[in-house]
């Protein structure tokens, strides 16, 4: 069964997930940089893992304030805290002797309110030579993949969030959001206490006859567990994407792992 080993760290708590219990060089790794709040990934990486055969290794940055808004996240930026975070990942590399081959920032709002460009710089500063994505980049990939073109929008985001997101899908994905619902949820603690069958009934609400696919944004939600997402399709009758299931998909396919999946929707089964 997987497991997550635990190593305190100075800038957070450390994890690597092994479908084997323990990090295997061989495998293929993704980097995953988290906020302080994101506790979701902890529960939701290692089945991910098992199924795909891989490793997952995170990183837990500092931030001044619970409040998931853009000032928390340009603060952290100013910091350098992705960099402190990726530098984290890149020194258990040397360690442990397993290097990640992917890196990604595990938080759709913060990716968003950064830019995938500034995202890059600042861990490609903290461990250079390897390729790094961002989860709202990955909502985009997941979307191109299942030529979407008109998408429904759930996130537990203040509405000056919810708004960046929506406008995030039109502008850099060329998407149009045709509906749109968002909890007005300001902390992760709140965000992640939302069972997963009132994310479901949320998405049914947020869904739209227009809408090709129904996106449930925030790595925060508990939406991406084992057979959630195939049931919630099935309900909903067209695909959905979550911020966890694309990020994690986006990584393991740019790492070249094309490995298929059931239990985490049309995405993984299907692309």
């Amino acid at each position: 069964y997987a497991q997550i080993l635990r190593k305190r760290t100075t800038f957070g708590v450390f994890w690597a997930v092994s479908a084997m219990g323990r990090v295997v060089p061989s495998r293929t790794s993704l980097g995953c940089v988290q906020i302080p709040s994101d506790v979701t990934l902890e529960d939701e990486g290692p089945p991910f893992a098992e199924q795909m055969g891989i490793d997952i290794q995170m990183t837990k940055v500092s931030f001044d304030s619970e409040d998931i808004c853009a000032g928390t996240y340009l603060r952290a930026m100013q910091r350098e805290e992705l960099t402190k975070g990726a530098k984290t990942l890149a020194d258990l590399a040397v360690s442990s002797g397993q290097n990640c081959d992917i890196l990604g920032l595990s938080c759709t709002s913060f990716s968003f309110t950064l830019g995938s460009a500034k995202v890059r710089e600042q861990i490609s500063a903290g461990y250079p030579g390897v390729p790094v994505t961002d989860m709202a980049q990955a909502q985009l990939e997941a979307l191109k993949a299942l030529q979407a073109k008109q998408v429904a929008l759930l996130t537990p985001y203040i509405e000056e969030l919810s708004q960046a997101n929506a406008e995030m899908l039109e502008s850099m994905g060329g998407f149009r959001v045709v509906s749109r619902l968002t909890m007005n949820l300001p902390t992760d603690d709140l965000t992640s206490a939302v069972p997963p069958a009132e994310i479901a009934d949320w998405a049914v609400r947020a869904d739209s006859p227009e809408a090709d696919v129904v996106v449930i944004g925030c790595s925060g939600f508990r939406a991406c567990q084992p057979d959630f997402l195939d049931a919630l399709e099935q309900r909903l009758g067209k695909p959905v994407v979550t911020s966890t299931q694309a990020f994690l998909w986006h990584m393991a396919r740019s790492a070249g792992v094309q490995k298929k999946i059931k239990g985490y929707g049309t995405l993984l089964s299907s692309h």
